[in-house]
């Protein structure tokens, strides 16, 4: 309305609780689904890392792949169920700072549970005591992969005003990119955490 009569918008009365229209709903439906897809690749791509490291070095159990696939099931449901009312926690309460708190522990949670080392709630008290003595480590490191994403994200900016088509692109090759580089991260240090605590183990006795 505004476009076809630019003059309306000197004399509307703008209703601060402006109902959302289909559109609004689909918009924020899509990004909702492109989120929740990228938890989805960091837990398949999780599981195989850990699974494809274990077979290659051979000093840990590997899971099967029908295990495998379960947990993914498993988990994936329960990310399900759990994601919207998280998302709108995070965003719109005070959650957001105990979600900044508690991520550098809760990012290990997959590669624990996906690894066969423990069952679904086991592998939430694992996550928790493998991570002691890494917290700071896990913080720092991730907040290195965080803000490298941001420049480059800020670079995508810069060329998006250039070429639009072109930015876009190359904003979503550095989310996905971001992404995979964070679920890396969790398979490579939990597998440090896994022999550490081993070779603790092995020298306490």
């Amino acid at each position: 309305d505004f476009i076809e009569n630019p003059n309306m918008v000197y004399s509307a009365d703008f209703d601060p609780t402006l109902p959302l229209s289909m559109g609004n709903l689909l918009y924020i439906f899509s990004l909702l689904l492109v989120d929740f897809s990228f938890i989805c690749g960091y837990f398949i791509y999780v599981g195989m890392m850990i699974r494809s490291m274990r077979i290659a070095g051979g000093k840990l159990r590997t899971i099967s792949v029908s295990s495998l696939i379960l947990r993914l099931f498993v988990l994936t449901a329960v990310a399900f169920i759990c994601y919207f009312p998280a998302y709108v926690a995070i965003l719109l309460l005070y959650f957001f700072i105990i979600f900044i708190i508690i991520f550098p522990w809760l990012f290990m949670f997959p590669a624990c549970y996906l690894s066969g080392d423990s069952g679904f709630f086991m592998s939430i008290a694992e996550t928790f005591r493998k991570s002691k003595g890494y917290y700071v480590v896990n913080v720092r490191n991730l907040a290195i992969i965080l803000l490298a994403s941001m420049l480059l994200q800020l670079v995508s900016l810069g060329i998006g005003g250039i070429n639009e088509a072109v930015g876009v692109v190359l904003d979503a090759f550095i989310s996905v990119f971001t992404m995979f580089c964070i679920a890396r991260y969790s398979c490579l240090i939990y597998n440090v955490m896994i022999l550490s605590r081993r070779r603790v183990i092995r020298i306490n006795r």
